[in-house]
């Protein structure tokens, strides 16, 4: 019944409590965020480096498309271009009651989650197959 918005131009992302079983004419507020730790917060990787429990979705030139999806089990998955890597945040990181900017426990495509580095050939020609 939660809604997560990705608001990428503020390197988060934002979770409505059941916005449908709300009151009627009462205000929808946000109640907890990921990859920031208030909500006047907005810089990349919080104006530091990449952490577990940063996101980095906004560069200079402009803004990363960003993804989120949930499994089976409730797990919470982001494309964190940036930083180049995916996240996955376990279900139990997302409860009621948890902190903001909660720490990630995988990082796809980094050796840690405190590392953003571009793999080694990422900007490199593939291969392509041509069909004979």
């Amino acid at each position: 019944g939660n809604v997560y918005v990705a608001d990428a131009g503020n390197n988060r992302i934002v979770r409505y409590p059941r916005p449908t079983g709300q009151p009627a004419g009462e205000p929808i507020l946000a109640d907890f965020l990921i990859g920031q730790t208030s909500f006047s917060g907005n810089r990349a990787n919080q104006g530091g480096a990449a952490t577990a429990s940063t996101l980095a979705f906004t560069t200079t030139s402009g803004v990363f498309k960003v993804a989120i999806r949930f499994d089976a089990s409730g797990n919470l998955w982001v494309t964190d271009a940036g930083n180049h890597r995916v996240l996955w945040y376990p279900a139990s990181a997302l409860s009621a009651g948890a902190a903001n900017a909660p720490a990630a426990d995988v990082a796809l495509g980094q050796t840690s989650l405190s590392n953003n580095t571009p793999p080694p050939g990422l900007n490199s020609p593939r291969p392509r197959w041509t069909g004979e």
